[in-house]
């Protein structure tokens, strides 16, 4: 697949999930994962050991967003907000910056000031709307991630990245 076949990032599938997830009264119980759904038009497609996949009908090459379990609940919900790029195409760097850069402006304006943010590559955004829940923008290696989380999830992650060195 060349570089000119994929898709600009889904802003409106991401604002819609921001815009969603604020509405939300966050229990973080598995219940949670049908409110989100059934608000987003979402359909529950399987149970995986980790978690549950939906399909979310964003306009990217990978449609879905994964539930993930912590903690005997949800701790995480992670949504394909732009294509997933093949391993070999040649500027994916720049690619992916671009999406994430394309996003990071609209959530900006959704949500305010980033409380952390990291420069690229790998850049990342979050924020913390409500005290109910984290909301994160990450540029991976092929693709750009939204995601919503617990504030249990993020104390681990906070944790977890003090552990072994890494920061946000």
């Amino acid at each position: 697949m060349s570089e000119l076949s994929y898709s600009a990032a889904d802003i409106e599938t991401a604002l819609s999930v921001v815009s969603a997830a604020r509405e939300i009264e966050w229990t973080w119980h598995l219940e949670d994962a049908d409110r989100v759904c059934a608000r987003l038009g979402w359909q529950l497609r399987a149970t995986e050991r980790y978690g549950l996949l939906a399909a979310t009908g964003a306009a990217v090459n990978a449609p879905e967003a994964r539930f993930t379990f912590f903690g005997g609940g949800i701790g995480i919900v992670t949504v394909n907000v732009t294509d997933m790029l093949d391993k070999d195409v040649s500027n994916r760097v720049t690619v992916v910056d671009n999406w994430f850069q394309s996003l990071t402006g609209p959530l900006t304006t959704e949500l305010g000031v980033p409380e952390r943010e990291k420069p690229a590559p790998l850049a990342a955004a979050l924020w913390a709307p409500t005290p109910s829940m984290w909301v994160h923008l990450s540029a991976l290696d092929r693709s750009v991630k939204l995601r919503i989380a617990s504030p249990e999830y993020q104390e681990y992650q906070d944790a977890a990245e003090i552990a072994f060195g890494r920061s946000r």
